[in-house]
């Protein structure tokens, strides 16, 4: 598996076979297997929000929606 969020990278990975996985999704994932609480999933978030890399405000929402739908 990869860890990458650029949009050209994944396209190379995935074109090369291999299992992409983004910052949020290992975050919704480390949330999903108990690593971390959803407070600290949305913490995190926050920080990712205000660093150097660039989430789209569609991709927030998704993220945003899945740690919802993780408790249904």
């Amino acid at each position: 598996m990869v860890l990458i969020d650029e949009k050209a990278g994944r396209k190379v990975a995935k074109a090369l076979g291999l299992k992409v996985k983004g910052t949020l999704g290992l975050l919704l994932l480390a949330y999903r297997k108990g690593i971390i609480n959803k407070t600290e999933a949305e913490n995190i978030l926050g920080k990712l929000e205000k660093s150097f890399l660039r989430i789209s405000p569609n991709l927030i929402s998704w993220f945003r929606k899945e740690l919802r739908r993780v408790n249904e």
